[in-house]
């Protein structure tokens, strides 16, 4: 119950340090307020046919649900910003750069700008909240 505490803290800070929202597709009047439900959420992954779906596209902040099957390879390249992944469901191991620990349910990872990173070991169906700035 901490973690995930601290994670809607984190999130709440970083949506209201935002001017004006948008989804994916930006619209000149967004709202100031969206709420999405995960359910919503992995159901729109499923039908895009990939392990990523985007659905919060803010000036200052970006947010998706990132999926990876059991035994999966996670086959990311570093990024150019800061990231913030929630662990919602499944379990598996992460190193970024030497650095390996477990990732379950409730844990919070950042991993810094430039990092190389990765899921592996993933024992069952991974899907994780991913934030990041713009």
């Amino acid at each position: 119950m901490m973690r995930l505490t601290l994670l809607t803290t984190a999130l709440i800070l970083l949506a209201t340090a935002s001017t004006s929202a948008q989804q994916t597709n930006p619209s000149p009047n967004p709202p100031p307020m969206e709420s999405f439900t995960l359910d919503s959420l992995l159901h729109q992954l499923n039908a895009s046919g990939g392990p990523f779906l985007p659905f919060l596209d803010r000036p200052s902040l970006r947010c998706g649900i990132y999926r990876l099957p059991a035994g999966g390879v996670d086959r990311q390249d570093p990024h150019r910003l800061d990231e913030i992944y929630y662990v919602i469901q499944g379990r598996a191991r992460f190193e970024a750069e030497g650095q390996t620990r477990d990732a379950q349910p409730g844990d919070v990872i950042f991993v810094e700008a430039q990092a190389a990173h990765h899921f592996y070991d993933i024992e069952s169906e991974l899907v994780l909240l991913v934030v990041f700035p713009k």
